[in-house]
């Protein structure tokens, strides 16, 4: 069993992280505005051979356009300049090259075909499962409550089930990020770095996830780690500017340019950004912001490194979604929110410690490294 981080709190300090815990959840509840809520994207309504992606609402064009560029790769079509032509119908913008996706997930969506893709991504999700049922073990005092966390992996994975979304980009990236955050160790980490690569090269969005890896390897030493996250952020940056070139072959100065992303929601737009790609999005604002602390509360108080680590990971995707993104760019979330959840696992221990430090009785344990 790995105690909370919280285990040798003294009374002082854990009546202060119990009343700031409790002050941030209601504040949440009771002021935090609703905001509007997007639709998530349904399935595309029209073939690719129509030659139209434009749909009533913007939500439901990404999926349109995603397949609508995978149907014409298959039929042997250039991706560039299908992609230039497919973006142009949708009146999505062309500039900067960034709005454009790599062609990664297009190319083999188009090899391989909607069945055996579906296929990958379910056999993904079973392999994520198992693979943090090994991680979690022996962190909880009831097993019972092991089997509650992969519940909420599971839930955090649901979308992947749905047909529909096989063509999402976030999607992919998010199930591949939360199987290599599940292998990863100290002594095995290379299929971690090799998954998170496959993570990177379909969404860009992947890249802190490496950056935290390649600090934590930095930080205990592990120079092969680093050295190869290393050769793979390099190797995204090469393909970046061949993407950045391939791009500007198919584009010009007519071209709509992006409105930017930089937008500065603030709390709100991460608390968006986290309740609209996962369960959360069936409860109101506020309880779903109660549940987004309290699983931020819960990685911090898993005293072991992957606990840290999620506690970094989930703390920077969050700076960065109040700085970034449009009330529309909801679906960034879905690279972070598959293993977000697994920290309401960790409240019943936390709790417990925090109760034991108040009342005199707490244990005085170890720091668990893994």
């Amino acid at each position: 069993m790995t105690a909370s981080r919280f285990a040798n709190a003294t009374r002082g300090q854990a009546i202060a992280i119990l009343f700031a815990l409790t002050i941030a959840i209601l504040v949440n509840i009771v002021r935090l505005p609703t905001p509007a809520t997007p639709v998530i994207p349904a399935a595309p309504t029209q073939s690719a051979s129509t030659g139209s992606s434009a749909v009533a609402k913007k939500e439901n064009e990404d999926l349109i356009l995603y397949s609508a560029i995978i149907h014409r790769i298959a039929a042997g079509e250039d991706y560039y300049r299908v992609a230039a032509d497919e973006h142009r119908k949708g009146n999505y913008p062309l500039r900067p090259f960034i709005t454009v996706r790599l062609p990664t997930l297009a190319i083999i969506s188009a090899a391989f075909g909607t069945v055996a893709m579906t296929a990958t991504l379910s056999a993904l999700v079973l392999a994520t499962m198992f693979a943090w049922w090994q991680k979690l073990a022996r962190s909880y005092d009831d097993p019972g409550r092991r089997i509650s966390a992969l519940g909420l992996l599971a839930a955090g994975m649901v979308v992947a089930f749905w047909r529909d979304f096989i063509v999402l980009h976030e999607l992919w990236a998010g199930v591949l990020l939360a199987l290599a955050f599940g292998l990863h160790r100290p002594d095995r980490w290379l299929p971690s770095a090799l998954l998170a690569a496959c993570a990177l090269f379909v969404r860009e969005l992947s890249l802190p996830f490496l950056l935290l890896m390649g600090a934590f390897a930095l930080w205990d030493r592990r120079w092969r780690e680093a050295a190869t996250l290393t050769a793979i952020i390099a190797a995204f940056a090469l393909t970046m500017f061949a993407h950045a070139q391939q791009v500007a072959t198919v584009t010009t100065t007519a071209d709509l340019a992006s409105p930017g992303w930089t937008t500065f929601g603030g709390w709100q737009s991460f608390i968006r950004t986290m309740q609209m790609p996962s369960v959360l999005r069936a409860f109101p604002t506020g309880l779903a912001s109660a549940a987004i602390i309290l699983s931020l509360f819960g990685w911090l108080s898993w005293r072991t490194r992957a606990g840290l680590f999620g506690t970094l990971l989930f703390t920077g995707y969050g700076v960065l979604f109040m700085m970034l993104g449009r009330a529309d760019n909801f679906y960034w979330g879905f690279t972070v929110v598959p293993t977000f959840l697994i920290g309401l696992s960790f409240l019943p221990r936390a709790f417990a410690d925090l109760r034991n430090a108040i009342t005199g009785t707490a244990p005085k344990l170890d720091f668990a490294a893994r």
